[in-house]
C-alpha cells in the first residue's frame, strides 16, 4: 500500500542524507547499532520461543517476512561448527528503494541485525559481507559470514 511507498521513500531520502552529511562513517553507524540490536533480539527471542542455533536462525527470517522487512530468503549455507553461513535476502526494505541505483551494496542497518543476530545464534562474533545487492541490480542481497578483523564490541 501507500505507507511502503512512504517508508521506501524515507529509507531512500535517509540514506542520502547519511551519504553527504557523513559518508561511509555514517553507514557503519547504522551498520554498528543494527548489531547491537540484533544481538538482543537474537537473546529475547530465543527465550522466548525456547528455540536455538539453525531453528533461531529460520524463526528470526520467519519473523522478518513477518514485518514486510524481506519478501523470502534462501539459506544456502549453515555450518555452526565452523562458523559458516551465506544466505539470500529477496526484496529487502532497506535496499528496495535503491534497486537497480547503486555500484556499492545498500544494505548497513540490516546487515549489522543480522550479523549481530547470527553472532548470538551461533555463540561466535562474526561480520557479514554483502556480496550481491538488490540495489545493485542483482535478483537479491546475498550474505557470507567471517570473522571480523577488528573487536569493536
Amino acid at each position: 500500500g501507500e505507507a511502503i511507498v512512504e517508508r521506501d521513500a524515507w529509507l531512500y531520502e535517509l540514506y542520502k542524507a547519511l551519504d553527504q552529511y557523513f559518508g561511509v562513517a555514517g553507514l557503519a553507524f547504522m551498520y554498528h547499532l543494527g548489531y547491537r540490536a540484533g544481538y538482543i533480539i537474537g537473546e529475547k527471542w530465543s527465550a522466548n520461543a525456547g528455540v536455538t542455533g539453525r531453528n533461531l536462525l529460520i524463526l528470526g527470517f520467519e519473523i522478518f517476512k513477518a514485518l514486510n522487512w524481506i519478501k523470502d530468503y534462501e539459506l544456502v549455507e549453515f555450518d555452526i561448527e565452523e562458523k559458516r553461513i551465506r544466505f539470500r535476502l529477496y526484496d529487502s526494505f532497506e535496499c528496495r528503494p535503491f534497486k537497480g541505483m547503486s555500484k556499492t551494496p545498500r544494505s548497513h542497518y540490516l546487515r549489522g541485525i543480522l550479523a549481530g543476530f547470527i553472532s548470538y545464534v551461533i555463540g561466535e562474533r562474526i561480520s557479514l559481507i554483502e556480496t550481491r545487492c538488490l540495489s545493485k541490480g542483482d535478483e537479491y542481497c546475498e550474505f557470507v559470514s567471517r570473522k571480523p578483523s577488528i573487536k569493536l564490541l
